[in-house]
């Protein structure tokens, strides 16, 4: 029954999203995939000496469709950028 879930789940380009920390930078990813194939991929990079905008955090959950605890995302979104 698992094997059959996912298969159908391939038939649709479903929305994925994560976080993660590389070499000092904060990484926010939204990526779209199927059939197994990853497409319409937005990597934001923060590092610690980039400026950030409450402009750039806006276009981020605007792009990544983000439904959720915004003030957790926005704190760790400036956080990654040093502020």
């Amino acid at each position: 029954m698992d094997k059959l879930i996912w298969y159908v789940k391939q038939l649709l380009p479903l929305t994925y999203r994560t976080q993660y920390v590389e070499k000092s930078e904060t990484h926010f990813c939204v990526w779209r995939m199927w059939f197994g194939r990853c497409f319409d991929i937005y990597d934001v990079a923060i590092s610690r000496t980039t400026h950030t905008t409450e402009e750039d955090f806006q276009h981020f959950l605007s792009y990544s469709g983000f439904r959720g605890d915004e003030e957790n995302l926005r704190s760790a979104y400036f956080a990654g950028a040093g502020r």
